[in-house]
């Protein structure tokens, strides 16, 4: 039975949450500048590509998330077999595989392939990616915390150049972009990850691989449609140049998406260790619901901070936006429930009960499909959209909080207590800041104030609540 050393979660979570907040950091101005620069036609051609690529790192077919699972289960610092070095390369191999097939498809639609000038990049860069995700995906799962984070340095470096790129060349820069931050990265996972022999056994044991990896390749899936169903949609049913306004909310909701990256990497394979060790069902939930203590109010006083940010440079970068601000807060606040799924999510996971998750995220998809189609056919616009996009995404968090970590946890006075009041703090917020208008101007240092005390208030919860681990 493995004994966890109280200081190492906090030890590990800031090492990581240090790389990925120095990444995020130029992640953010880069994609802050990309988007002033490019304007709403190529930034929603971007999103377009975007979505591609996502769907292109589905190559693996959960193969990935498999092997992150079954090395979590063993101690830290346990040397890999032979059997896990081949799991590592067969799934880069499952990844080539299905990409040459993707990529060939693909390129036999011209008219799509030319119609968006970033598709070519994507699909020769998805080749690497592919090294990145693994290599990624191993380094988390036998805790190797310094390596992981000093890629994210170099990632965090490779987003600066992006940024100069951006600045002094424009669209051609962002495109040289494209192509570093997909091959440096994943460069410097391949020289971590240090996979001694790289050799093929048995085709059944590819065959194996796959068969293992169907959960997680459904859940993958999944959760890449729930990510990007909205934009999908948005491209057809509004254009390129909404779907470039629409993903402004993303400049305020990426980097939160980046902070929870850090915490799923430091705090699901301990969840796994913790489980596959113990057999413990109560500890594992109990052990998820401390993990959503902390993330949810972090969560929302760091988008409150992003908001307050945007708003004050919007007039600088974005005039060429038409933004309607009671969207975009809908938006943002549909993408941070989306994101704070985690500890429900890894909690199902964890105790091998993927196929929940897998159901909650199909309803999701289907809602949102259904109502979306509806409010077309009864000519709604955007507006309606984004409402769409928050009451799903709000069911969504609250299916995957209650059956990932139990209703004994979340339905008591205790568990509610925890959770309602950054609930209703995030409605309150939306309904009295973005009401249609943008915050005068006179009251700017009193919002400051305000977002400066919850992040005080949040960051004490934090230190508290993670010193429980």
């Amino acid at each position: 039975m493995p004994k966890i050393n109280k200081n190492k979660p906090l030890k590990n979570y800031l090492s990581i949450l240090s790389g990925h907040g120095f990444a995020s950091l130029f992640a953010f101005i880069l994609n802050y500048f990309a988007a002033s620069k490019l304007g709403p036609t190529f930034w929603g051609l971007w999103q377009q590509a975007v979505i591609l690529q996502r769907g292109l790192n589905l190559s693996n077919l959960g193969s990935a998330d498999f092997i992150t699972r079954e090395l979590a289960l063993k101690n830290e610092g346990v040397e890999r077999s032979n059997e896990e070095r081949n799991m590592i390369f067969h799934s880069i191999l499952i990844s080539f595989f299905i990409l040459f097939l993707a990529c060939l498809i693909i390129f036999l639609n011209f008219n799509f392939v030319n119609s968006n000038l970033f598709i070519k990049y994507i699909l020769i860069m998805s080749f690497v990616s592919a090294i990145g995700i693994v290599s990624g995906n191993v380094l988390v799962a036998e805790r190797q915390v310094q390596n992981y984070s000093l890629v994210l340095i170099i990632t965090g470096i490779t987003h600066f150049l992006g940024v100069l790129l951006v600045y002094f060349f424009s669209i051609q820069g962002f495109l040289s972009w494209v192509i570093l931050i997909a091959l440096i990265p994943a460069i410097a996972g391949a020289y971590f990850l240090r996979i001694n022999t790289l050799r093929i056994t048995e085709f059944k044991s590819i065959l194996s691989l796959i068969f293992n990896s169907r959960h997680f390749f459904i859940a993958a899936l999944l959760v890449f449609l729930a990510h990007f169903i909205d934009r999908i949609l948005i491209s057809n049913f509004f254009g390129i140049d909404k779907l470039g306004t629409y993903s402004l909310a993303l400049l305020i909701a990426t980097p939160l998406h980046l902070v929870i990256s850090a915490s799923d990497k430091t705090f699901y394979p301990m969840i796994v260790n913790k489980f596959g060790f113990q057999e413990d069902f109560k500890s594992a939930t109990i052990f998820s619901f401390t993990y959503l203590k902390i993330l949810l109010p972090l969560s929302l006083s760091f988008i409150f901070a992003m908001i307050a940010l945007f708003i004050f440079i919007e007039p600088i970068l974005f005039s060429e936006f038409e933004i309607n601000y009671l969207i975009l807060s809908n938006t943002v606040l549909a993408y941070t429930f989306l994101y704070i799924c985690s500890p429900g999510a890894s909690a199902l996971a964890a105790i091998g009960k993927m196929y929940i998750y897998n159901i909650i995220l199909s309803a999701q998809i289907i809602l949102v499909v259904i109502l979306s189609f509806g409010s077309s056919f009864l000519g709604f616009g955007l507006m309606e959209f984004s409402f769409i996009i928050l009451f799903s995404n709000f069911l969504m968090w609250s299916a995957c909080t209650i059956s990932g970590i139990g209703k004994k946890q979340i339905l008591t006075k205790e568990g509610l207590s925890k959770i309602l009041p950054s609930v209703f703090a995030a409605l309150f917020f939306v309904f009295i800041n973005f009401s249609g208008n943008i915050i005068p101007l006179d009251s700017l240092k009193l919002f400051y104030l305000s977002i400066l005390l919850v992040i005080i208030f949040t960051f004490m919860l934090f230190l508290i609540e993670v010193k429980k681990l």
